[in-house]
């Protein structure tokens, strides 16, 4: 995408605002990455707190579509998140996933600076060292690194030697959930 003035990033934000806030089960938008910024984002990243007990695909592609118009312009990165998200075997990567955009979204939201990195065990530490404690061991943020990372941004497009098995996968998706919980209570906190 071209260059964006604060102007325009501005109304952009507003119009996803407007857009998400009428759903009744939406509590906080939170919208972060390369678009708060950057002149040249090449998407948005929004997490979307809040307590349906409609599943992630279908809250996704709901707000997907409530956002379609956005999209068209520049592509959105739309992260229901709650803390009671169903169990599965195949919610691995977008639990691990929420994890990573969840820390970051506290992150945005408390105005703190970051380098940019995925893994969650270095946004742990850098939010510790801004005084917001992430009650998760380090065994935790590794593990979830460790079947995360290697999926998400595999070397040279060479996959992981293991498929995750559905214990790990089980795992995977309990430190999610305490980690979005975590991260819904440090957000509310501000309200």
């Amino acid at each position: 995408m071209k260059s964006i003035s604060q102007e325009t990033k501005e109304r952009i934000k507003r119009e996803i605002r407007e857009r998400l806030s009428k759903e009744k089960e939406v509590r906080k938008i939170v919208i972060f990455g390369s678009f708060i910024d950057s002149d040249n984002p090449a998407d948005i990243d929004v997490a979307i707190f809040q307590d349906s007990k409609e599943s992630y695909l279908t809250l996704a592609m709901k707000y997907r579509k409530l956002t379609r118009e956005i999209a068209k312009k520049i592509a959105l990165d739309i992260i229901p998140i709650r803390a009671d998200a169903r169990q599965g075997v195949f919610l691995n990567e977008i639990e691990s996933g929420s994890v990573e955009k969840a820390l970051k979204a506290i992150i945005i939201e408390k105005s703190l600076s970051f380098k940019k990195t995925h893994s969650i065990l270095e946004l742990k530490y850098m939010l510790s060292n801004d005084g917001i404690n992430i009650d998760l061991p380090d065994e935790e943020c590794e593990f979830l690194d460790s079947v995360y990372l290697p999926s998400k941004y595999p070397i040279m497009s060479v996959l992981p030697e293991f498929d995750p098995d559905f214990n790990i996968c089980k795992n995977g998706i309990e430190i999610a959930k305490q980690v979005i919980s975590l991260v819904e209570k440090i957000v509310q906190s501000e309200d």
